[in-house]
């Protein structure tokens, strides 16, 4: 595209770029090369004999750039690597267990009575949220998703959810956390 050398651009997102045609090449070039760098590290990862697709989003490093046509505002550089993975790798994450997976119910009624309770599930998830709110969401979903009734859980998911939309950039993922939120704080578990 940058070889055909436009005079008007309309991003997806953003604001178009017209009569003027260095811009446009600069734009069109810089967003090739991110693109490029995250489809080559991911597809190395994959090739490598990565482990489970959802670790590698953890193992590409995302081009750095001032450049506000490539700052994370409303998609993200971690929602593109999971796209490549899908488009090269398929559906499955690698888990062996994720091929033909118990229900999630199943799995966290069992995990939350291992924990001593989706309570303490729950209260686990609180005390990580701090230090890593990753893991913290992994332990909140198998809890609310054991007692979703659970008035006290549904309080302790939502906070968390709350409080992870306030640390995320992308809108993508602003939206999904605070839905999120307010799904735990109603009971619907993330089903």
């Amino acid at each position: 595209m940058a070889s055909r050398e436009p005079k008007s651009l309309g991003p997806g997102h953003g604001g178009p770029v017209v009569n003027d045609p260095a811009k446009i090449k600069t734009m069109l070039l810089e967003t090739a090369d991110y693109l490029d760098s995250i489809v080559e590290q991911t597809v190395a990862a994959m090739n490598a004999g990565s482990p489970p697709h959802s670790d590698i989003i953890h193992q590409v490093k995302l081009p750095k750039t001032d450049s506000p046509w490539l700052q994370a505002v409303y998609d993200e550089g971690e929602f593109i690597i999971r796209n490549v993975i899908r488009f090269y790798g398929g559906w499955w994450t690698g888990r062996p267990s994720e091929l033909k997976p118990s229900p999630r119910d199943v799995l966290a009624k069992e995990i939350a009575s291992l924990s001593g309770g989706a309570l303490k599930l729950a209260e686990r998830a609180k005390a990580l949220a701090a230090s890593d709110i990753r893991l913290a969401c992994h332990l909140a979903d198998y809890a609310l998703e054991a007692e979703p009734s659970n008035k006290t859980i549904q309080e302790i998911v939502g906070a968390i959810y709350e409080m992870r939309e306030g640390q995320e950039t992308s809108l993508m993922a602003k939206n999904i956390m605070s839905s999120s939120a307010a799904y735990a704080r109603a009971g619907r578990a993330f089903r």
